[in-house]
């Protein structure tokens, strides 16, 4: 969205000692390990339309078994909400239009926020044993 704090700057600062290399990380749309393929998975759909938004919006999930989060994309999204967030499992995924598949799998017992990159809701999953 281009927000910014007037007068905010970055500075580059050049690693010279070459002593530590950068972690690499994951792109928007690589999920986090999952539950071995012999585990079914937990499925659940989820719409997003002009009238609802995204809904339904509240889900509850096994711990420890592998979930698969359809998102059909029915309304024009954009900005920060297009990307779908869950920052307790590494969670960062680009919603396109039609149907998007969200895999990760839970381990602990809790509840998970799904938001944009700026924190609004979109979601959550509450975890049980």
């Amino acid at each position: 969205m281009g927000m910014t704090t007037r007068g905010a700057a970055i500075t580059v600062i050049a690693n010279e000692t070459g002593a530590v290399a950068p972690t690499p990380v994951a792109s928007a749309n690589e999920q986090p390990t999952e539950a071995p393929a012999s585990a079914p998975a937990q499925k659940f759909t989820m719409s997003v339309t002009n009238e609802q938004g995204f809904y339904p919006n509240s889900f509850t999930a096994k711990k420890n078994l592998s979930v698969e989060l359809e998102v059909d994309v029915k309304a024009d999204i954009s900005g920060c909400m297009d990307t779908m967030i869950g920052s307790d499992y590494d969670i960062a995924y680009r919603l396109k239009p039609g149907k998007n598949t969200v895999r990760f799998t839970p381990t602990k017992v809790g509840k998970l926020d799904l938001t944009c990159p700026m924190g609004i809701p979109m979601g959550e999953f509450t975890i049980t044993n």
